[in-house]
């Protein structure tokens, strides 16, 4: 997968989307937006497929597993060794960041949930990528202000993820189970974000990678559907990754609301 060429399967969606945020941006920024929905969903594909590793193994966990998982995802997609990939993890940090950006105020409960606070993600994140590739991405790091103590420092954070995740997972390499994935209707609102996904090849990608690395005890599917909610789930009961339309939709009206606030900052005051 050539990151031009899903740019160039989604260039004949832009007609088939609707909302007011998508009539205002131009091709090419919708196009953009596009690949941002596509690429922070594929972070988080990963991140369920972190969940169905944990459980269908066993792994232990120590700490916050939404941690582990993040860096299960951070580390997998590092591990394609690919643009594409490596994008995918700089939009997650973008995404991560303008997630934090929407909080107007912080209640108690956002530091006792089980997962860490938008902008530690993004931080955690970053600090793999500048830990794995000093020089590579070493403009991710320094968009985010980290500096440059805690980015040599990085290093060590990224070799002790890695090797902890190499020791826990070796035992289960191997190829069994084949992974399978499901397209449901996206309807009217969502076919967009379906044929998005579709045209990308994001989750045959993942499904292909995990059940080609991991001898699975059990089948496992992935299906893209609408949930009535922007999220993603591993259900252990039914064994399926389910990615939501909604998700997509809502990474895309992140993306598309922070082009058209930066459009008209750039716009001539009169």
């Amino acid at each position: 997968m050539r990151r031009l060429s899903i740019i160039v399967a989604l260039a004949g969606l832009a007609a088939a989307l609707t909302g007011a945020q998508a009539q205002q941006l131009t091709e090419e920024q919708t196009l953009s937006a596009d690949e941002f929905a596509v690429n922070n969903t594929w972070f988080v594909l990963y991140h369920e497929l972190g969940h169905m590793l944990i459980h269908q193994f066993g792994i232990p966990v120590l700490g916050k597993e939404e941690d582990a998982v993040d860096n299960i995802a951070t580390y997998s997609l590092l591990a394609q060794q690919s643009p594409e990939a490596d994008q995918a993890l700089t939009d997650a940090i973008y995404g991560w960041e303008l997630a934090d950006s929407q909080v107007e105020e912080f209640e108690v409960s956002d530091f006792y949930d089980e997962h860490s606070l938008d902008l530690q993600r993004a931080y955690g994140i970053t600090c793999l990528l500048v830990g794995s590739d000093p020089d590579g991405f070493a403009d991710a790091a320094n968009y985010m202000e980290m500096d440059p103590d805690r980015q040599e420092s990085c290093g060590f954070d990224f070799a002790q993820v890695e090797a902890s995740i190499s020791a826990l997972l070796q035992p289960y390499l191997g190829t069994d189970q084949p992974i399978s994935v499901v397209y449901e209707d996206g309807g009217e609102v969502y076919g967009w974000a379906e044929e998005a996904l579709k045209a990308s090849g994001v989750l045959e990608l993942a499904a292909t990678d995990i059940s080609a690395s991991f001898a699975l005890p059990r089948p496992i599917t992935i299906r893209a559907t609408q949930c009535g909610e922007p999220n993603a789930f591993y259900d252990p009961e039914t064994e399926e990754v389910s990615i939501c339309y909604e998700l997509v939709d809502m990474y895309f009206g992140m993306i598309a609301e922070d082009m058209l606030m930066s459009d008209e900052e750039d716009a001539p005051q009169g």
